[in-house]
């Protein structure tokens, strides 16, 4: 059920970026990476520190300033990438992957810029762990897997038509918690990439933003969010479990497309309880309870592109000695893509909906379906 959600979601999200066609420049990509399977915990043990080849071919839709939020966010590119990893024989064999993505600008200039890229998607593993045809392999326990992919590069317009990109790339396959074993496959290294426009693509095709980006008035509001996930604990092959979440903050808005959040999250884990009192790691329910209970305080910064948001999140656990039992580390991290829905009766009031990856470190602990509600001044 959660991975044909993240399917829909992807599906919606590919859909909403290419009816930006008809506004936006329609661009070929093709990509070269290299890098090896990084051996991020002592407890992997397939084969790490060789360099890999990857190879990448996408449609990329440069945004020009149809709606202002385009203007504000430095013409951001949104794009779709079929992905194929050698990851080598005594590491999961292949990893194919499709992935909806966006280029961010993080600066610019007429004929070259820097971009972010971030993009997460479906990932389809060729040989994962499998308890008798392939024990000796623990990075990914399933097939199906989702694949997160950081990006930051150069570009430069060489011709109205041609475009290079040179930087550094980071890949991960995870399954979330959803089955296990499940250390992850993660992939930093350099790649290369060449940009072919159908048509041409010319600084003056750029326009400008017609309104400011700064909020007038009041620039504090709110937003409330609640989610659910299913993850396995401690066995390989055992029962999966769920994770439900839930989280209160107060919102800043440093402008129309990016505001900052401070709050607090909540998350119950039926799995910790289960364990934990059969396990007599807890003497009584009550400490179970507790134990499975997990607070935190969070910072997060938000950037909007229209009605999606895509939120990086940093928090850290309170009260450990009760609480929060079981947990990796005491810092955590989210990876959050919200699409917003518009306002309700006229209002400040807006629901969404998104999927969201929580990591410790570099593993990852599960991923989650969302939804939530906005209140007060957050994004156009």
């Amino acid at each position: 059920m959660r991975y044909k959600n993240i399917l829909l979601f992807i599906l919606f999200f590919q859909a909403y970026a290419i009816c930006l066609e008809a506004q936006s420049r329609l661009q070929l990509e093709i990509a070269a990476l290299r890098a090896p399977i990084w051996n991020h915990t002592p407890r992997l043990t397939i084969q790490t520190g060789v360099p890999r080849w990857g190879r990448e071919i996408g449609l990329r839709w440069q945004t020009l300033g149809a709606s202002d939020w385009q203007a504000w966010q430095g013409y951001p590119a949104w794009g779709i990438t079929l992905h194929h990893f050698d990851l080598g024989a005594q590491a999961h064999g292949r990893g194919l992957a499709i992935v909806p993505n966006i280029d961010i600008s993080v600066f610019r200039r007429q004929n070259w810029s820097v971009c972010f890229r971030v993009g997460t998607g479906i990932a389809w593993v060729q040989k994962p762990y499998d308890p008798f045809r392939n024990p000796g392999q623990n990075a990914v326990s399933t097939h199906l897997n989702i694949v997160t992919q950081l990006r930051l590069g150069a570009q430069i317009r060489l011709s109205p038509y041609v475009q290079m990109a040179a930087g550094g790339a980071f890949t991960h396959f995870s399954n979330g918690g959803f089955s296990l074993p499940n250390f992850g496959i993660n992939l930093p290294g350099p790649f290369l990439a060449v940009q072919g426009s159908i048509t041409p693509l010319r600084p003056e095709d750029f326009k400008p933003a017609v309104s400011a980006s700064r909020f007038e008035g009041n620039r504090w509001g709110g937003q409330v969010a609640g989610g659910l996930a299913l993850v396995e604990f401690a066995t390989y092959d055992g029962p999966r479990y769920a994770v439900w979440t839930g989280s209160a903050a107060a919102s800043f808005a440093l402008h129309r497309a990016n505001r900052l959040l401070l709050g607090l999250d909540y998350e119950y884990n039926q799995a910790v309880y289960s364990w934990g009192l059969h396990s007599t790691l807890f003497r009584d329910k009550t400490e179970a309870h507790l134990g499975a209970t997990r607070l935190g305080v969070f910072l997060a910064d938000e950037f909007r592109f229209g009605p999606l948001g895509i939120q990086a999140h940093t928090g850290l656990y309170l009260g450990r000695q009760r609480l929060n039992r079981q947990t990796l580390t005491l810092v955590y991290n989210k990876l959050m893509l919200y699409y917003y829905l518009p306002p309700v009766l006229g209002t400040q009031a807006r629901p969404f909906a998104g999927i969201c990856l929580k990591a410790h470190k570099n593993i990852a602990e599960y991923i989650a379906v969302n939804v939530g509600w906005e209140l007060g001044k957050g994004g156009d």
